[in-house]
């Protein structure tokens, strides 16, 4: 079974079960939490992703949103549609990106790519993971790293979560349970 994050084969319990066949359930993308990982482990079934086949599209996402939110982009665009044309209100909600404070939790090959993306938008960069960077990857990006994401957030005013779904991540993370992704 190939599947992909926009059309995803959703292997619950009962597919798998039923898949007397089923030997491989590959994710071209990333993440597999829309395989019920237990059954397969169960019914012996190999989750495979295809690794780094979509992290930079994921990493591109995630700053055009933290722009669309910083820039109260979807707000503002629904005034016009709406046929308005309030330009103070809308700007009124709106914010540089520079000089903001942002971080990542979880800085692997999407959170890393995305602190790259921000870098030249003349951002301070924060970021926690359980792996620390390299000393030259922080240098090069006048990264700041924080032990945790408790930690990490009170000097952030936008911050994004770039770790995979999974039992360690599932309700929440911090630096000692996000995975990098």
């Amino acid at each position: 079974m190939i599947s992909q994050p926009f059309w995803p084969a959703y292997l619950t319990p009962e597919r798998i079960a039923a898949a007397k066949n089923l030997k491989l359930a590959v994710t071209a993308g990333i993440g597999s939490d829309h395989v019920d990982l237990d059954s397969a482990i169960s019914h012996g079934v190999t989750v495979a992703e295809v690794t780094y086949c979509n992290s930079i599209s994921v990493a591109e996402h995630v700053v055009m949103m933290t722009l669309s939110l910083v820039r109260n982009y979807l707000p503002s665009h629904q005034v016009v549609l709406d046929g308005g044309w309030n330009i103070a209100d809308c700007v009124a909600r709106s914010y540089d990106l520079e000089g903001m404070h942002v971080g990542t939790v979880a800085a692997g090959r999407i959170g890393l790519a995305v602190l790259r993306r921000l870098a030249p938008f003349d951002v301070k960069l924060h970021y926690t993971d359980r792996h620390r960077l390299p000393g030259d990857v922080e240098r090069e990006l006048g990264l700041t790293w924080h032990e945790s994401a408790e930690d990490m957030v009170p000097h952030c005013d936008v911050v994004t979560i770039n770790a995979p779904l999974h039992p360690e991540t599932e309700g929440g993370c911090s630096a000692t349970s996000c995975w990098s992704g």
